[in-house]
């Protein structure tokens, strides 16, 4: 192996085995790689490589073994500040480390509290003095809090609840092993790497009642906050559905619909991501739930609030100003009977059901006798309406009780003619054999300059 030098002296790059003896080779070279290159004699002695070992005299670090953890520090052969020196060898300080078991949160009044517990150093147990159990709260300003507790040689911790931890916080832990060396004699410090701990967020109070509006087109809930905990949203579910506030006030305002006149079971549980922030970085925690009944009132804002929608219902396609054709199984009859039945409906875009035919016309100037003679139509709404991809859509569903009914027929019907006799005292014996059920969500009439929303929600017999 060959290195070159402009001056009489050379940093060897490559390790040499320590102890071992080699043979050195030096030589004058003039006009190096030219055709007329010279060589002088070369010089040659034999040398042997130093391997120092802990604590032995030295000058340079290069000079103590190498691979050792051993840097030359007051000229000895000292380990450097990632080891630790035990029976004159170098170990990483890593053997030295407390590692976290478990790290669980628990209540403390209205505060909170965490309790530890840790492995000893997996080598060299018998140098530890004791541990000392840090910890400190996340925050997104430099006003934290943080503290710290001696705790001898025991492995295991728990909060005090003097210390009145906020619950829904985030905490960072750490052990901090405290060692005595004893060749020089020295202490070190070796910490493990933190650890973090959302403390369980306190259940929310009941739903304020005075506050709250039950309608079933427009429910507002507003509840008692969670306490002294800090919480980043709420997780609110009603009936089967759930959804979550935007921030950390305690009320949401209910924008699904509900049937009217309905006991509903509503849950409400708090989550927190343990700083202000908008993100589960470091992940989340949730409250046990506050379980409250409500029941809602008639519908408050429109009549559209009487039938539930929409995942299981059929969409008028966009573009399209009329549904395919809902055949009936049985003939229908509309007033005395006087008037020839239908057995099918059409639903049209602009708010138009049509009775066994087809009528979609926009413009409210055709409601005259010339245009409507003859015809069979209801208007829940009748105006030019506009669907497009980002606003409005038409749902339909049709449900009978004949040939044979399934359990979502009858389901519908039955409440269809809850509906009924609600409304119409004269009809007490009602029942339904088929349903049409369609809804105009989110609507906006054309060529208004301000978009305003409509939804109606209508059934025929």
């Amino acid at each position: 192996m060959s290195l070159y030098s402009a001056t009489n002296n050379i940093e060897w790059s490559y390790r040499l085995e320590p102890g071992q003896n080699y043979k050195v080779m030096i030589e004058t070279i003039n006009w190096r790689n030219y055709d007329y290159e010279k060589h002088s004699i070369p010089l040659q002695e034999e040398i042997t490589t130093m391997r120092l070992k802990y604590y032995e005299t030295c000058n340079e670090t290069r000079e103590c073994l190498w691979r050792s953890g051993m840097v030359c520090l007051s000229g000895k052969c000292l380990c450097d500040s990632l080891h630790y020196q035990r029976y004159s060898q170098c170990y990483h300080r890593s053997y030295l480390e407390a590692r976290t078991q478990t790290l669980e949160s628990f209540e403390c009044g209205n505060g909170a509290g965490f309790k530890l517990k840790w492995r000893p150093p997996s080598r060299d147990a018998d140098l530890v003095k004791g541990y000392e159990v840090k910890w400190r709260e996340q925050s997104i300003t430099y006003d934290r809090r943080s503290g710290s507790e001696f705790v001898g040689l025991d492995t295991e911790f728990t909060t005090p609840c003097s210390l009145k931890l906020q619950p829904g916080r985030l905490y960072w832990t750490t052990i901090r092993t405290i060692v005595g060396l004893r060749h020089p004699k020295e202490t070190i410090f070796v910490e493990e790497t933190a650890r973090s701990l959302i403390l369980d967020p306190i259940q929310p109070g009941r739903i304020i009642r005075r506050l709250s509006n039950f309608s079933a087109d427009g429910m507002l809930l507003k509840w008692e906050k969670s306490s002294t905990s800090f919480v980043n949203r709420y997780k609110v579910t009603v009936g089967d559905e759930t959804k979550y506030t935007t921030g950390f006030l305690p009320e949401i305002m209910w924008n699904s619909l509900l049937m009217p006149l309905t006991v509903y079971k509503v849950s409400i549980s708090a989550i927190s991501y343990g700083y202000t922030t908008n993100y589960p970085t470091y992940g989340s925690k949730e409250s046990p739930p506050s379980v409250n009944s409500i029941q809602t009132s008639d519908s408050k804002y429109s009549g559209k609030v009487y039938l539930p929608y929409g995942n299981d219902d059929y969409i008028l396609p966009i573009g399209h100003k009329a549904t395919k054709t809902l055949k009936a199984p049985i003939t229908v009859y509309v007033g005395d009977g006087s008037i020839e039945g239908f057995n099918s409906v059409n639903v049209g875009s602009n708010g138009i059901i049509g009775l066994g035919e087809k009528f979609n016309s926009p413009n409210i100037l055709d409601m005259k006798s010339s245009s409507l003679i003859d015809r069979q139509i209801l208007c829940p709404f009748w105006a030019e309406l506009k669907t497009d991809k980002n606003v409005g859509k038409v749902y339909y569903n049709a449900y009978s009780r004949v040939p044979a009914a399934d359990e979502k027929d009858i389901m519908f019907m039955e409440q269809a003619e809850v509906i009924i006799k609600r409304r119409f005292k004269d009809f007490g014996g009602f029942r339904a054999n088929w349903l049409v059920k369609v809804t105009w969500e989110n609507m906006t009439i054309s060529g208004m300059e301000k978009e305003r929303e409509k939804e109606v929600s209508g059934f025929t017999k």
